[in-house]
């Protein structure tokens, strides 16, 4: 049994002075990836970023397995202050790297991929996160490494150009819009002699609606679709008041012994017409 503690900790100690030489590497590794200053190489700097970051991870998986094993043998847990401090060089440049890549990736799925599917809510909310999160970026890391900041700029130009298509996107990626909007829409869009069709299915795409510069008519559509909210509203007010007479039962008990009936407990249906009526009485 001593023998095989013996040899099992000759093991360890073995893997732990290989783990030693992989972190070195980690140090070099990651002074490269801070060097990195190609906007356009974006994929392959996102690729090598991100595989260090996941070497990294796995390392701190592999120092918890040595130190469990150390705990076993009754010796201390040995700490390893290089590898924290490379995840925490090398995080601000994968952040950086991961955002380029993500912006990039969606930008294409938004533009190209079909219109009707985009989720307006979602976009503003990523697109404003790397907007302002980019500016950050910038700024902390300007001095150090000016050629990531630049990058970091670079990506907040992008995405302010980007953001000037929201209100499109907010006004026409909606459930409220209904063939008879689009076909208001398709109107306002036309000019004299061309008659331009706007069909919301599968094959409408975003970059479509920009190269009819849809965006050049902006407040002409937002009327449409400001009316089209109103409309959607009042119709899923409809829908619930009509659910809520789905589930009232009237119950019907005989009157005396005259051999008919009546409607009981009356009281909650009438509340509830009364309720309808006035909701009914104020949409607008």
């Amino acid at each position: 049994l001593e023998a095989d503690r013996v040899k099992m900790m000759d093991t360890l100690a073995v893997e732990k002075e290989n783990f030693e030489k992989l972190l070195a590497t980690f140090e070099a590794d990651v002074a490269k990836c801070k060097t990195f200053s190609d906007y356009e190489a974006m994929e392959a700097n996102f690729g090598e970023v991100d595989g260090l970051m996941n070497n990294i991870e796995a390392a701190e998986k592999q120092a918890e397995n040595f130190n469990m094993r150390e705990k076993v043998f009754g010796q201390p847990p040995t700490e390893y202050p290089s590898l924290i401090a490379c995840k925490k060089e090398v995080s601000p440049f994968h952040k950086l790297w991961t955002f380029v890549s993500e912006f990039h990736t969606s930008r294409q799925d938004w533009l190209h991929g079909s219109f009707v599917d985009l989720n307006a809510n979602e976009i503003d909310e990523q697109v404003t996160n790397w907007w302002k999160t980019s500016y950050k970026m910038s700024r902390d890391l300007e001095d150090e490494t000016p050629g990531a900041a630049e990058c970091a700029q670079k990506l907040r130009a992008v995405t302010t150009e980007f953001r000037e298509h929201l209100p499109v996107i907010r006004s026409l990626a909606s459930k409220a819009l209904k063939d008879r909007h689009w076909e208001e829409i398709s109107v306002k869009m036309s000019s004299p002699g061309e008659e331009l069709h706007i069909e919301p299915d599968d094959e409408l795409t975003l970059n479509w609606l920009l190269e009819i510069h849809i965006d050049e008519h902006i407040e002409e559509i937002q009327e449409v679709c400001v009316a089209a909210e109103k409309q959607y509203g009042l119709e899923k007010n409809l829908e619930a008041m009509k659910m809520e007479w789905n589930i009232i039962e009237f119950i019907v008990k005989e009157y005396k012994e005259t051999g008919t009936c009546v409607v009981g407990g009356v009281d909650e249906i009438i509340t509830l017409l009364d309720d309808h009526i006035v909701k009914t009485q104020t949409m607008r």
